[in-house]
């Protein structure tokens, strides 16, 4: 496999934020679906991922770079993505590096609580037709929180 790029978020929709609700102040996040996308002569997947948290201090803001957000810390980037070839089966090499940040989400208001989805698309150049790969997601909030790993299904590449 060649290597595979972070491209951008693309869009934030928050779903609801209601005030009767199990959140945790943890940030949660689910794999939905993926979709191949085709734009300028590059291949994109877009990553549809599910997300709540009940405190909303999920993202940062463009000027957040004092430490820990600042460049050079793991914590610059809110969205840690990692990816993986995937042989016979099994997961081999893998590619770091495709970490994203997310802009400041939190609501106005006494109600923090945040659901909805993140789409984020993975740039694929050139990943070669037939290749599979999967993917593992990260998603830490403002208080360094860091949810499970979202993880997706082996994913086939079409395009």
């Amino acid at each position: 496999m060649r290597k595979v790029f972070v491209g951008f978020v693309c869009f934030v929709v928050l779903l609801s934020c209601e005030s009767d609700n199990d959140f945790s102040d943890i940030p949660f996040l689910e794999y939905v679906s993926h979709e191949f996308k085709a734009k300028d002569e590059q291949r994109f997947i877009e990553m549809k991922l599910y997300f709540n948290d009940r405190d909303g201090n999920i993202g940062l803001e463009p000027w957040d770079t004092v430490a820990p957000f600042n460049q050079g810390s793991i914590y610059f980037n809110n969205l840690w993505v990692t990816a993986y070839l995937v042989r016979n089966g099994i997961p081999t090499d893998t590619f770091p590096g495709f970490d994203g940040r997310i802009p400041n989400l939190t609501p106005e208001g006494q109600n923090k609580s945040l659901e909805g989805h993140i789409f984020y698309d993975i740039r694929i150049e050139p990943t070669a037709l037939g290749d599979t790969i999967l993917f593992d997601f990260v998603l830490v909030d403002r208080d360094l929180n860091r949810s499970d790993t979202a993880k997706t299904p082996p994913i086939r590449i079409e395009i």
